[in-house]
């Protein structure tokens, strides 16, 4: 068993110290490296230093049909029990790739092909990391539906992401605002 005050000279000998010394250097010389060739990975929400503007369209609600042999998939940002000013823009990707950003009870769609897909969401330009993923299989010609809730209690927050039911919704399109997201140049 090892005691504080045992001091063993093969722990700090030079050869230990040289090989720890080109460890270091390494890890230092990797890391930006593997930062500027990150790509997006499907299980992760993607490149963390991607941000949307958005502007909503409150008067309007479109409803989209499937374009044929793809399915439309809707995320809603609800935003109903985030009592906090400012309210967090919510960013939302696809197999690993952002395809857009809502902000405060807001909503978007688009066309995606029929298959396996990861989602995840999470808050542009916030330190509290608040993400959540889900993945799901598209049917051509369906509709699905995505809702991001945020929520804040006594200076904790948190973010539950779910399918919710086409009926619902529908309703929340006529609730909610158009987000029109593009991302930052």
């Amino acid at each position: 068993m090892y005691e504080p005050s045992e001091f063993s000279p093969a722990l700090f000998s030079p050869c230990r110290r040289f090989a720890l010394f080109i460890v270091l250097i390494c890890i230092v010389i990797a890391a930006p490296l593997s930062a500027q060739n990150r790509t997006a990975d499907p299980n992760d929400c993607g490149i963390p230093d991607v941000s949307f503007d958005v502007k909503t369209r409150g008067n309007q609600h479109p409803v989209a049909q499937p374009e044929p042999g793809k399915a439309l998939i809707y995320f809603f940002q609800d935003d109903s029990l985030f009592g906090e000013i400012p309210r967090p823009t919510s960013r939302y990707a696809i197999d690993g790739s952002w395809v857009g950003a809502t902000h405060a009870n807001s909503y978007f769609y688009l066309s995606i092909p029929p298959g396996e897909h990861h989602l995840c969401t999470d808050w542009q330009d916030s330190d509290s990391q608040q993400a959540a993923a889900l993945h799901f299989t598209a049917q051509p010609g369906a509709s699905y539906f995505f809702r991001a809730e945020n929520i804040s209690t006594r200076l904790q927050w948190s973010v539950r992401f779910e399918p919710i039911d086409s009926d619902e919704g529908l309703l929340l399109i006529r609730r909610f605002a158009l987000a029109i997201s593009h991302p930052h140049k």
